[in-house]
């Protein structure tokens, strides 16, 4: 009779341990519901989520304030999430933040919402709403507005491509681009992270607050030293000098821009040609270096003899 009391105790004393297990493991029980009316199966109170590829290495490290396993029992329902860093070879290539996500342990996906902030390995940040990483391609996609920062360029744009392998970050729509002294803008641009370096494609305008702007179809800049160039033909326009040449590089730092090459240039009504220009925004001149050719405009030479000839008018 003792033994049998003493078996039912026993059974009754595992028999609530293992619902007290079962309890820690569930959490409490008044968590909201998850999308599509089901309730999560486990919460889990500041886990670490690590993602490995096929041979070991970690590409991904998630760190949150609550993660949640739905019913499908890979999905992972983040809040608060404190840190999502991207691996490359080993070492961390992007930190994220965000209020909130989502994770497949399954496909090693992940997205990522609401005040979403993104630091590179390679120097720039950028700040939107919604962010996904795709596994298999390797790469980060922004399909919304966001603001990103490289050097001291600003630039606002629609939806980004950055690829983890390459380094490369892709704006495929319209960009608006400013620096502390210039305003950029073109329908496209390519941030190359491994070379520091940004590139403007298609209708491309730079305006200095200096009063010096081109005109080309694809301008380079190299954020680190603040320098632009570009290998095509670029129209330059300085106060009344309208000039046309090509390989032309802009100096932010210094504000001037050179014209190495052959230059065509009007000059008001006037036409002007030379071996090279450079243009000093600070000290506000214009120098034409170099074989220069200056073809006066009829009226407008005439117009010049006349006011020498007037009382009073200087001669030259």
């Amino acid at each position: 009779m003792q033994s049998r009391s003493a078996l039912a105790a026993l059974g009754f004393a595992a028999a609530a341990v293992a619902a007290l297990l079962l309890l820690v493991a569930r959490g409490p029980s008044r968590e909201p519901r998850a999308s599509g009316g089901e309730r999560p199966l486990v919460t889990m109170f500041r886990p670490i989520l690590v993602a490995y590829d096929e041979t070991g290495a970690k590409v991904l490290e998630i760190v949150c304030r609550v993660a949640k396993i739905a019913r499908d029992g890979h999905t992972y329902l983040i809040e608060g999430l404190e840190r999502a860093t991207l691996f490359r070879e080993g070492e961390p290539a992007m930190v994220l933040r965000a209020d909130s996500g989502s994770y497949n342990e399954i496909t090693r996906d992940a997205q990522l919402s609401g005040n979403v902030k993104a630091l590179s390995a390679d120097g720039f940040l950028f700040e939107t709403d919604v962010v996904s990483w795709v596994y298999r391609q390797q790469a980060v996609l922004v399909p919304g507005a966001l603001r990103l920062k490289f050097g001291e360029m600003r630039v606002q744009t629609e939806s980004a491509r950055y690829s983890l392998p390459d380094q490369i970050l892709e704006c495929p729509k319209a960009v608006e681009a400013s620096t502390t002294e210039d305003r950029l803008r073109g329908d496209r641009l390519r941030v190359e992270g491994k070379a520091h370096r940004a590139v403007l494609q298609g209708n491309v305008t730079v305006a200095s607050a200096h009063g010096v702007a081109m005109r080309g179809n694809e301008v380079w800049y190299d954020y680190a030293a603040r320098r632009a160039w570009t290998a095509g033909e670029v129209q330059v326009t300085y106060r009344s000098v309208q000039a046309t040449s090509r390989n032309v590089e802009y100096l932010a730092g210094d504000n001037i821009l050179r014209c190495p090459e052959r230059v065509t240039a009007t000059l008001g009504p006037d036409q002007l040609s030379a071996d090279s220009l450079i243009v000093d925004g600070v000290r506000r001149r214009a120098a034409f270096n170099g074989n220069v050719k200056i073809v006066f405009e009829p009226e407008s030479a005439e117009a010049r003899l006349a006011a020498l000839r007037r009382p009073g008018g200087r001669r030259g």
